[in-house]
Order: C-alpha cells, then structure tokens, then sequence
C-alpha cells in the first residue's frame, strides 16, 4: 500500500510538474505575444505619426500654392484692366474695317455692274455703227 501511495504521489509529482511546464510555456507564449502586439501597435503609432507629418506638410505646400494662384488672379485681372481699353480699341479698328472692306465690295460689285452695262451698250453702240446685226 506504501509502494501505491508513493507512486500515486510520484504520479501526481509528474502532473504538477508538466502542469508547471505547460502554465510556464503558456505565459512565454503570451508575453511574446504581447511584445509581438506592442511592437505592432508602436510601429503603427509610428506610421501614423509620418503620415500626420506628411498630411501636415501637403497641407503647407496647398496653402503655398493658393497663395501663389491669388496672386496670379490678382495679376491678371490687374494686367485685364490695362489691357482692356486698347483691347476695346482694336475691337473698334477691327469693326472699322469691316464696314470699309463691306464699302468697298459694294463698290467693286457697282463697279463691275457699271463696266458690264457700258460693255454691254459700247457692243451695240460698235454694232450699230458697223451696222452688224
């Protein structure tokens, strides 16, 4: 009964003892996880710090550029402005000569209308005076 008592306490000595192993295995596990998951988490506060970093920086090189389109804008309608009274002035030349190119077709067509109808009469003037019938 001794030898029974001592290998039930030698058995039960062999449970604890790989219960022990199997509850130390677990938490080397489950610290490893746990750096595997702090080391994730930092890497993501990193990434999110240079994203914030280049958000920031896009958001200086818009602030630039909207800068530098205000004062274009302003350039141009300045330059506009200037411009706009020769540019009224050519639209004025330009309209001109379109009214003279206009006359002077007119003329042309008269013109050409004129020389056809004398053309026409010195024809029978010359055929009368030949007397060509």
């Amino acid at each position: 009964m001794l030898g029974e008592l001592k290998r039930g306490v030698e058995h039960l000595s062999a449970q604890q003892e790989q219960l022990h192993r199997q509850h130390e295995e677990e938490r080397r596990s489950a610290g490893e996880n746990r750096a595997r998951i702090h080391a994730r988490l930092d890497q993501h506060i990193i990434n999110v710090g240079e994203i914030e970093g280049k958000v920031i920086t896009i958001g200086q090189a818009f602030e630039v550029q909207r800068a530098l389109i205000e004062g274009v804008s302003e350039k141009v309608d300045r330059n506009h402005s200037e411009v706009r009274p020769a540019l009224d002035e050519w639209k004025r030349i330009k309209t001109l000569g379109w009214g003279v190119s206009a006359i002077l077709l007119s003329l042309g067509a008269t013109g050409a209308t004129i020389l056809w109808w004398a053309g026409d009469t010195a024809v029978a003037i010359m055929r009368r005076w030949l007397r060509i019938d």
